[in-house]
């Protein structure tokens, strides 16, 4: 008995690192796909192609918020650590890595051009500049969205006590965080004016609740913990596997629909909060829970790549804009189909991400606090 639940919790930490590299893997599809996404013709194969694949690993972020709910709600933290070691960690490494793709973005800085770029914001007139660095590179609004995740872990630790109560917040928060949204962006893009006119009445009425108690990313933390410590039967994984495979597709077919109707690209379906994508990262979650990882060899290199993945990745849009920038890479200009040029990119970003987040890693100041 004794060494099933031994066997359970190393197989619990196995699928976590599998998932967190899987994510940061999914996350740099999504960001290479998107290079050309916006300039794309919407009736051509190529937009398509960004589609398809932007479709397809949307869950990436959702996973690693239900990955880190899974292993913060397990046990009990001090508020005093929470923020020693956690929001402080982040809250640096977001300050860092501002400032390092703020200085990047004026080509390879030398320590000349870094003194000049930093004496430069305290000077007159130089207030676009720091609004330009506090706002940060696009990837990187999830370092602050996660700190605001750490500020309420004590809250959330009480949340996830009552297993009741977990299921009260997670319905609700899926009916007004989810559902609700759903309904009403289907509404708009495919229903008629006058169900429209009723739709949205009854959903400026809803809005008067003020539900942002269960609104947020909190959902995908204390659901990360619910389905970590829920076995399901294997009727209950079928329907959940179903479910993702419709949110795969429906996130496919119902942005292609909305963009081609309105002519330009649309990504009205791709939210962390639309219910397709939600089915698709339950899914995904699911799956990796249930696989079994046999090879020893193989789960070891997925358990030190799992450390490099915060720092890869905080690295991988430098590879990928400067890929485009110098080197004129980018997925529309390789001697290929577009399709493929995605996951060539995706591969070489992902193991250049990797390679500078192990060697960052082996920095101790770094390694404690920007990666």
């Amino acid at each position: 008995m004794e060494n099933n639940l031994e066997k359970r919790k190393e197989n619990r930490i196995i699928y976590f690192d599998h998932l967190r590299v899987l994510a940061t893997f999914a996350v740099v599809v999504l960001h290479v796909a998107s290079v050309n996404w916006y300039s794309s013709d919407v009736n051509g194969t190529d937009w398509q192609m960004f589609n398809f694949y932007d479709s397809i690993v949307r869950w990436g972020v959702p996973i690693f918020l239900m990955i880190s709910g899974a292993l913060f709600l397990r046990r009990d933290i001090a508020i005093s650590r929470i923020y020693k070691k956690y929001v402080l960690r982040i809250g640096v490494a977001f300050i860092a890595w501002s400032f390092i793709y703020y200085l990047l973005s004026f080509g390879i800085p030398s320590p000349k051009n870094i003194a000049e770029q930093f004496l430069g914001l305290f000077k007159d007139g130089k207030t676009q500049r720091i609004v330009s660095i506090i706002g940060g590179q696009y990837h990187l609004w999830f370092l602050p969205m996660i700190v605001g995740i750490y500020l309420c872990l004590p809250i959330i630790k009480k949340i996830v006590e009552d297993k009741r109560i977990v299921k009260y917040f997670l319905i609700l928060s899926f009916i007004f965080g989810f559902l609700i949204p759903q309904v009403v962006n289907l509404t708009n893009d495919f229903a008629t004016d006058n169900i429209k006119a009723v739709v949205n009445a009854i959903n400026d009425e809803i809005g008067l609740m003020d539900m942002r108690m269960v609104l947020g990313y909190a959902f995908y933390f204390i659901l990360g913990y619910y389905l970590s410590v829920t076995d399901f039967n294997k009727k209950t994984r079928a329907i959940i596997y179903a479910l993702g495979l419709f949110g795969f597709a429906f996130t496919i077919i119902a942005d292609s629909a909305v963009s081609i109707k309105a002519q330009t690209p649309t990504a009205t379906y791709y939210g962390n909060f639309c219910v397709n994508i939600l089915f698709e990262a339950v899914a995904v979650f699911t799956l990796y829970k249930n696989l079994s990882f046999k090879n020893e060899r193989f789960n070891r290199l997925i358990k030190v790549m799992s450390k490099w993945s915060f720092g890869a990745y905080l690295v991988h849009v430098l590879f990928i804009d400067k890929l485009n920038t110098v080197f004129a890479i980018n997925t529309l200009s390789l001697p290929v189909p577009s399709y493929i040029a995605v996951i060539i990119i995706s591969l070489t970003v992902f193991v250049l991400s990797f390679l500078v987040s192990a060697i960052l890693n082996c920095i101790p100041v770094i390694r404690e606090y920007i990666v």
